[in-house]
């Protein structure tokens, strides 16, 4: 009878986490271990430009980058997309307001006085 084979273990890779801060001001701040590379690459800016200047400007970002990064310059592998916005403290005031995470802020500080 011939030995039974060990049980296959399957392993999720570990998901890392990035957060990236963008500020009003253009300014963007990384966040994330040690472990991970970050590079930032700005796209050129034209206005009025059809499919064709997209996909110009798409290959000029690509024939930038180091090539450890151009594999992942694929549209599959985008994970999120944002904007700069500027917020004053006064819209974010009304959010948080609106969102009712104040009070709940207050009584959670209450409860630990």
């Amino acid at each position: 009878m011939a030995p039974e084979a060990p049980p296959t273990v399957i392993v999720k890779p570990r998901r890392e986490r990035v957060l990236v801060v963008l500020h009003s001001d253009g300014w963007v701040e990384v966040y994330a271990r040690r472990n991970v590379d970050v590079r930032i690459v700005n796209r050129l800016h034209v206005t009025g430009g059809d499919a064709m200047t997209a996909h110009i400007l798409d290959a000029l970002v690509e024939c930038e980058l180091p090539k450890c990064y151009r594999w992942l310059y694929y549209p599959r592998r985008l994970r999120d997309v944002g904007q700069v916005r500027r917020i004053t403290p006064e819209q974010k005031l009304v959010a948080v307001e609106d969102a009712g995470l104040v009070r709940d802020v207050v009584q959670a500080w209450k409860e630990t006085q």
